[in-house]
């Protein structure tokens, strides 16, 4: 009974969001996604609406702004490497983009229709838009996650080089994929899905190692510790669950928070885990203990992304803005209006 309760809470939440979203104006989609590049100098930002921004320097003033043309699918972006970032969306496609001297697109990675079965029989469209992406360590590969709601999820791992598909997970979750991460050496894909399951991967050979069950609701975020023994995932029963990576045991579940959990990463490299919210705040917390270390308040509604640099934190939210904070204290020190495309 409790949990029907939860699911039913949290189907009435996303209609909510939904809802919420769909009396937004242009200029005030959702800054669904942010990150970081390697050295903490450049933060981008990609709205629903497509628009990705891109900011610098201390100030993180906006530098440069590109419509990526994401529409309503869920808007992805993360940095390969200090030179590259990578947006993903609508198409079911991935776009590489050389972010200096000006975005230029530097290759378009899957989207096409698979083949017919026959010459009477049209070819059977990709699946319903890019879901998660994540760079493996080395910037080398690239992995994507879709999916049929309620029938299938589909990982794939592409040659960021080339564009070449490398390898495609068998039925990696009976549900779309909405969590990508991989381990810090690269060896293994962390993924979450609708359908409740956080599951590990190897990436030599694309094989299930292991899953781990307890979460009630979508799984909206996975991330790894540095030293692989631990993941966190996030999930709209409105709980942060910590897992033992080799015995395969939930070791403490995170609660407190009032709304769904939309995305959480490790501050390496220690086991400090950064978790946003709907409540809305983003608040750091003791992987090892569950305690809460620090919060970051100021946000105005649903927090939808986090990042973390050495020095600042930065979030984007419901209302488009991109808010950044110093890590150390919890100060908010800048909030950021959403960035018009360039003609």
């Amino acid at each position: 009974e409790e949990s029907t309760k939860s699911e039913a809470d949290a189907a009435a939440s996303d209609q909510a969001r939904l809802t919420l979203a769909e009396q937004k104006t242009a200029s005030e989609k959702p800054a669904a996604a942010v990150a970081f590049s390697p050295d903490g100098n450049w933060i981008a930002c990609a709205g629903a609406d497509g628009i990705v921004s891109l900011h610098g320097g201390q100030d993180a003033i906006p530098r440069d702004t590109w419509d990526g043309g994401a529409g309503e699918s869920k808007a992805l972006v993360a940095f390969l490497d200090n030179g590259r970032a990578v947006i993903g969306g609508g198409a079911a496609a991935a776009g590489v983009w050389q972010v200096a001297p000006r975005w230029s697109l530097a290759r378009t990675i899957g989207g096409e229709l698979t083949p017919p079965a026959s010459d009477d029989q049209p070819g059977v469209p990709p699946l319903d838009g890019v879901t998660a992406m994540a760079f493996s360590p080395d910037g080398t590969m690239l992995a994507t996650g879709s999916g049929r709601a309620s029938r299938s999820g589909e990982i794939k791992l592409w040659n960021v080089a080339d564009g070449a598909l490398v390898r495609e997970l068998a039925a990696p979750h009976s549900d779309a994929v909405t969590a990508l991460e991989f381990s810090r050496d690269g060896k293994f894909l962390a993924s979450g899905g609708t359908d409740r399951f956080v599951k590990v991967h190897t990436v030599a050979d694309g094989k299930h190692l292991k899953s781990f069950e307890g979460h009630t609701g979508h799984v909206l975020g996975v991330a790894w510790q540095a030293n692989g023994r631990r993941l966190s995932s996030a999930g709209a029963d409105n709980a942060i669950k910590i897992w033992d990576v080799v015995t395969g045991e939930q070791q403490r579940t995170i609660g407190g928070v009032k709304k769904e959990v939309t995305a959480v990463k490790f501050i390496a490299p220690g086991e400090e885990v950064i978790a946003c919210s709907g409540d809305p705040t983003v608040r750091i917390y003791n992987a090892g203990n569950g305690g809460t270390v620090r919060e970051f308040a100021g946000a105005a509604d649903f927090v939808q992304s986090v990042a973390a640099g050495p020095t600042w934190l930065a979030a984007g939210c419901q209302d488009g803005k991109l808010r950044i904070w110093t890590v150390a204290d919890g100060k908010l020190t800048q909030t950021i209006e959403p960035s018009p495309a360039k003609p």
